[in-house]
């Protein structure tokens, strides 16, 4: 039988707590590519096609900060059905960041349509100020450039991920295999009576040496507690 008197120390639940508010807080901001309403930058744009085709409406909304994953929010109200072809690529060759070639159909009747699309950084893009470029072409032309912060690339996630991550689960894995020096355990099944000359139906306070009735819990000559796997003698 093992009796273990603590698990945790207070310095190791404070650290603990810690390290676990920082990787949830990191964690959060990976599961989270982008911001709403207050991280979007909505421009619009007029164009004119010609004095014959009504005008078109062009709405775009671009994140000004981008977490791992830039998501893009194009409407277009339009008289014409048809499809066009929207690209959008960063203003250095697609280095840093996945290009997106994308064609879609407009509906017409003045009806407005959304497209969500999706772009990533490459793996070696660091944290920084990117521009990118959105183009729209077929039954009108739209281009338009728009800047965005990368605040979080796969390195630094990396980063985060090793540094909070790695002494989270190192605290945890030490606190489990932590183990109190003062367990007790019997090698050999032994009476008192024959071991330490108890009589039947009392015990010896391991403190004060008294012999007192067993069962109780406090040591009646010195007030010691009784551990409970010595309030009963085994012989009784």
């Amino acid at each position: 039988m093992m009796f273990k008197k603590k698990n945790f120390d207070k310095s190791s639940i404070k650290g603990l707590i810690f390290i676990s508010l920082i990787f949830t807080i990191s964690f959060l901001g990976l599961i989270y590519p982008y911001f709403h309403a207050q991280n979007l930058e909505k421009k619009e744009s007029n164009i004119n096609i010609s004095q014959v085709i009504p005008n078109k409406n062009v709405s775009v909304q671009f994140p000004r900060l981008i977490w791992i994953e830039a998501q893009i929010q194009i409407s277009i109200t339009s008289n014409e059905s048809g499809q066009i072809n929207i690209a959008i690529n960063d203003n250095y060759a697609n280095v840093y960041f996945n290009n997106i070639n994308k064609t879609k159909t407009l509906s017409g009747n003045n009806q407005t349509d959304t497209f969500l699309l999706k772009t990533q950084p490459k793996i070696s893009t660091f944290p920084g100020l990117y521009q990118f470029n959105v183009s729209i072409n077929g039954l009108f032309e739209y281009s338009q450039s728009y800047e965005s912060i990368l605040g979080l690339g796969y390195i630094l996630m990396f980063i985060l991920i090793t540094a909070f991550g790695i002494p989270f689960v190192y605290i945890i894995y030490k606190n489990i295999k932590k183990k109190d020096t003062s367990y007790v355990t019997p090698t050999e099944t032994v009476s008192y009576e024959s071991a330490e000359g108890v009589p039947a139906g009392k015990i010896k306070c391991p403190k004060c040496g008294s012999h007192i009735p067993e069962g109780l819990s406090f040591c009646p000559e010195c007030g010691e507690r009784i551990p409970e796997f010595l309030r009963f003698n085994p012989s009784s």
